[in-house]
């Protein structure tokens, strides 16, 4: 097994209240970072349950863009490396799909290699390890990359991260990606 450099969709972000660092932040506090550090409140609906806060992909903002930015974004990963028709054919299946639960259903098939349902843990550490918050992440994997063995990866994905959103920001959609490594 290994780990792989990853760039997703976020489609929800689950957040249990006992696994802050400091039980006894405050749902306040908790929403408060998770505005802070990573969710954007125009893409997400904020659903809370008696252990938990969960955001989810706002339908509607997903079905605006989702189809014409997987087009561009595959067409700007995937150019000259002869894997042109795997994305091609990914786009002719997602666009006889009307909705975001039909197109994450496509993942949750898993017939696709670039296109994956997929839950992974995902730990914030704000400041020197001060507050750390652990919480689930499940989206959808739009790339992936070989085995990479790296320590201290935060800033960098961020970087690569906020570059890939300021390369498709006419997309609203494009601020629920993340680059991760998932293994």
């Amino acid at each position: 097994m290994g780990q792989y450099l990853c760039i997703g969709i976020n489609t929800k972000i689950s957040i249990e209240r006992k696994s802050c660092r400091g039980s006894d932040a405050t749902d306040e506090e908790i929403k408060e970072t998770m505005k802070q550090h990573m969710v954007n409140e125009e893409l997400y609906d904020l659903t809370e349950t008696e252990n938990e806060l969960v955001y989810s992909l706002k339908k509607e903002v997903a079905e605006q863009d989702w189809i014409r930015m997987l087009k561009e974004f595959y067409r700007i990963r995937y150019t000259e490396t002869g894997e042109e028709k795997d994305y091609e054919k990914l786009i002719e299946v997602l666009s006889q799909k009307n909705s975001l639960d039909e197109w994450l259903e496509v993942g949750r098939k898993g017939m696709f290699c670039y296109y994956k349902m997929k839950r992974r843990p995902y730990y914030l550490c704000i400041g020197k390890w001060q507050s750390l918050y652990r919480m689930d992440i499940e989206g959808i994997i739009l790339s992936f990359d070989g085995k990479i063995i790296m320590e201290c990866y935060n800033r960098l994905f961020q970087f690569f991260t906020q570059s890939i959103r300021e390369r498709l920001k006419r997309y609203k959609l494009a601020q629920a990606l993340q680059v991760y490594i998932y293994g």
